[in-house]
């Protein structure tokens, strides 16, 4: 069913690259499943699928340790960035859209126009909200390294300028048509 809207191999080349990958992925699922449940030729913790499950429990289990001693301020961090992303989201992008304007007044970019103008707000009010709590981890990062007076910067720097400087020179070089 799923030939009969999609060709097998498209016309674009990120479209054959993915169909390409899940052939491979796919392949070795299979190769690990015959070889170990049905030919019981290999136990099952060499099994991709395994290996995954198992890395990505360790990497969770190591975010979870980095994270406790401040895990309080990282959740509060997270709600109110979630809370912003709700009233930018109501306010349909126009806090994101304030910002973009800043590079236009300035003569830095060309306006966003057209169909792009709306999600480029949009994209700019949800990942400069996420910056939030990216900063409280810098900040804890920084004192853990032993750089306590730097960690209040971070939030200037990592918020107020770096961060929202690089998030609205991507949208504009994401969202700007090109000719």
């Amino acid at each position: 069913m799923f030939l009969a809207d999609h060709q097998l191999w498209p016309e674009t080349t990120a479209a054959k690259i993915k169909n390409i990958v899940l052939l491979l992925v796919a392949s070795f699922v299979i190769y690990n499943v015959v070889n170990i449940y049905i030919l019981k030729k290999a136990k099952p913790e060499s099994g991709m699928i395994y290996k995954v499950a198992s890395k990505t429990h360790y990497g969770l289990s190591k975010a979870h340790a980095y994270i406790k001693p401040f895990q309080k301020e990282l959740i509060t961090s997270c709600i109110i960035a979630a809370v912003l992303i709700s009233v930018s989201f109501i306010l349909v992008g126009l806090p994101g859209a304030l910002l973009l304007q800043i590079p236009v007044k300035l003569g830095i970019f060309k306006p966003i126009t057209g169909d792009n103008a709306w999600p480029a707000a949009l994209f700019l009010c949800f990942f400069s909200s996420l910056l939030i709590p990216l900063c409280v981890v810098i900040k804890h990062s920084l004192i853990r390294y032993g750089y306590i007076t730097y960690s209040g910067i971070s939030w200037m720097i990592g918020i107020g300028i770096l961060g929202i400087v690089v998030l609205i020179i991507f949208t504009f070089l994401l969202f700007s048509k090109m000719k």
